[in-house]
């Protein structure tokens, strides 16, 4: 990456000043009326400090001096907790509070060199670090360009005049939870932690991380230069024993290993690929099967290599689906076993092993096989035409993942178990709050574990119905051979009869859409690719394949061994659990040539995006067959596909991918003329 220190949009003047007179007199009114500092925004919380920006301060040597610039919120960002520790430190003051009072109730304070500078006559001075606080979700009434130029310009200010890097905290309380009726805007989440990262990625050629602050509503960024990012050793987050893990490579690289595990495990790490891809390198070359102790979450091995997860998966004998399937918190286990009363939430193919397993799924496997899936093509060619169709009437603007993507998807599936197309839209989002718990656009509650309780209680009551019904009228569709199915020569049990439906509507939709999101996504960013394929619709195929691995929407399984055995040459115990990241295989640089670029003409293309062995996905064949259909309509009706906006991911460390990607699509023919109608038509 190109560094971009120094670049980008100036803060307007005028503007600083009047959100700084706009807060401070928020501050004080805050202050007379509560004799406090409003929580969301913790101007001064003495309390905090430490926790807040240890992760910097503990690469600092705390007998050495060092300088530092506070571009932030002034008074309540460090001075307290430097005061205690770092007496030598040297602090200069830019930003948001830049009042004389707050600034002498800093210099009363701290007994180090302080001085104050203005962002517009005055630059600061190059210190080793710079730090902000706590401002860069808070958006005081200004429109979000404006509060968005001035952050990218304080924050390439930041880079430009630091030597090691900078932080920036993030508050993710927002004052108006406690303060109602306040004299200025304090609305919050206007541009997010994971934006902010991004735009540093992108923008910085640094080592960027977002660290998640224990017990608080907030995050810290670091950014750190790279070449200083490779000689710090120290640990910024407490941990556990990792004595399981590879003694050698660990002392080595620890601190770096155990940053990767937390991006690989966090549902925000998932949703920053350029994270997630550092982060899974790092495991592949330096701890491949890595013991994981974090509070809160049962321990099990990471394993991110593709040979280890491809022989462990067709070692079934010595590794079970169950019990312990996904990765989740002991928290939300607790609320979801309350539920059933079971160690899992449901029970369906995914969680299965022999013998019920292979039984349960004979019940609907020939429905997947080639001879039923041949009778839908016709169909499925004629819904993706009509889909597209429905993008042109709406002028060629569109939201591809939410308005196409999704509901193209669920109508498939839908249409084979039966349910009426009135109902995709409720269905699809109960499923997706199911398998997505973790994203906040994605809940129907405050908790992730509440989130699933609640949607895996509708669709139970939803599928009771479609049984009931199913039972007594049978149909030529899934549900009524599931409704009436006899596994072992008995009915269903009540448990896995809803879990089999409820596999259906999550696994059916949500991961051939993301992956069609995905893929159009990759094309939209390599424009080379996407005008090869156009003049070569014959390597449809092998880009569907690319796009695949490209966005693996299946993050992991877990799986637990069943004896004492070995992966990868170390040795696991009976009873261990092993969360298998399927991504990180599919990124795997010993299998795939340039694994990080996407190709539309890869071959081999191996990739295990549909997992392998007993457990492989029974609906390969048709996710293909949806993905064929509707990229092959694109292609025969558009001229240009462009992106029309920011692209968003699903935060889930189970399934992810491209949850919203806004586009603006040029038709061929008639169909372009509608489109230019309707964009002249559009406001």
């Amino acid at each position: 990456m190109k560094g971009a220190a120094g670049s980008g949009i100036e803060p307007d003047q005028p503007l600083l000043e009047a959100i700084c007179s706009d807060v401070d007199a928020y501050y004080s009114a805050c202050v007379a009326r509560h004799g406090a500092t409003p929580r969301g925004v913790d101007w001064s919380c003495e309390a905090t400090q430490g926790l807040r920006f240890v992760q910097l301060m503990k690469l600092c040597d705390a007998s050495a001096p060092f300088s530092l610039n506070d571009i932030g919120c002034g008074y309540g960002a460090l001075v307290p907790f430097l005061a205690a520790r770092f007496a030598s430190c040297e602090i200069d003051y830019l930003g948001i509070d830049l009042s004389h009072a707050m600034i002498s109730r800093a210099r009363r304070r701290f007994a180090g060199p302080l001085r104050r500078f203005s962002v517009a006559a005055e630059s600061p001075r190059v210190a080793d670090y710079s730090v902000a606080s706590g401002i860069m979700n808070v958006n005081v009434g200004y429109s979000r360009a404006a509060w968005e130029s001035y952050v990218r310009a304080m924050l390439q200010r930041m880079f430009a005049t630091s030597r090691r890097g900078f932080a920036v905290n993030f508050l993710q309380a927002a004052a108006h939870e406690t303060l109602e009726g306040d004299p200025i805007d304090t609305r919050l989440y206007r541009t997010t932690p994971d934006d902010w990262a991004a735009y540093c990625e992108q923008a910085f050629a640094a080592d960027v991380e977002l660290i998640g602050n224990y017990g608080m509503k907030e995050f810290t960024l670091l950014v750190r230069r790279a070449s200083d990012a490779a000689a710090v050793g120290g640990d910024p987050i407490p941990r556990t024993s990792v004595a399981r893990s590879f003694p050698s490579q660990t002392a080595r690289h620890g601190a770096s290993v155990e940053r990767a595990v937390d991006v690989l495990i966090s549902s925000r790490g998932h949703a920053s690929p350029a994270r997630l891809e550092r982060a899974c390198a790092v495991l592949r070359q330096h701890a491949p099967l890595h013991w994981v102790e974090r509070p809160g979450v049962r321990p099990f091995w990471a394993v991110t290599r593709y040979a280890d997860i491809v022989a462990m998966e067709t070692r079934s004998g010595e590794f079970a689906a169950g019990p312990r399937t996904y990765l989740a918190s002991e928290a939300s286990e607790a609320v979801l076993q309350r539920v059933t009363g079971k160690p899992q939430l449901v029970r369906s193919l995914t969680e299965m092993d022999p013998p019920d397993h292979g039984v349960y799924r004979a019940i609907i496997q020939g429905a997947f096989a080639p001879p039923a899936l041949r009778e839908m093509e016709v169909w499925l060619s004629q819904w993706a035409a009509e889909i597209v169709d429905r993008m042109a009437a709406r002028g060629g603007r569109s939201d591809f993942a939410a308005d196409v993507a999704m509901p193209f998807t669920f109508r498939v599936i839908g249409r084979m178990l039966g349910t009426p197309e009135a109902d995709d839209i409720r269905l699809a989002r109960l499923a997706q709050a199911f398998v997505g718990a973790e994203d906040s656009q994605r809940r129907l509650a405050e908790t992730p574990g509440d989130t699933m309780r609640m949607a895996m209680l509708a669709l139970r009551d939803y599928f009771e119905a479609l049984v009931a019904d199913r039972r007594a009228h049978p149909r030529d569709d899934l549900a009524t051979l599931i409704a009436n199915a006899m596994p072992h020569g008995e009915a269903m049990p009540h448990y896995e009869l809803i879990s089999y439906f409820i596999l259906l509507v999550t696994a059916g939709h949500d991961t051939t859409a993301l992956a069609l999101a995905g893929g159009l996504e990759a094309l939209l960013a390599e424009p080379e690719q996407m005008a090869r394929l156009r003049g070569q619709p014959e390597l449809l195929d092998a880009a569907i394949e690319e796009m695949l691995r490209w966005t693996t929407p299946v993050r992991h399984f877990m799986r637990t061994a069943l004896c004492d055995t070995e992966v990868g040459g170390r040795p696991i115990r009976a009873g261990d659990a092993l969360a298998l990241f399927f991504h990180s295989a599919n990124r795997d640089e010993a299998v795939f040539a340039d694994a990080g670029a996407f190709r539309i003409d890869r071959s081999p293309n191996p990739h295990i995006a549909f997992g392998r062995g007993p457990h492989i996905c029974m609906g390969l064949q048709l996710a293909r067959m949806q993905m064929r259909a509707l990229f092959a309509e694109l292609l025969r009706q558009t001229e240009r596909i462009e992106l029309a906006g920011r692209v968003r991911r699903v935060q889930s460390q189970f399934m992810s991918g491209v949850s919203t990607l806004p586009v603006r699509i040029v038709f061929r023919g008639s169909h372009n003329a509608a489109a230019e109608s309707g964009l002249s038509a559009s406001p």
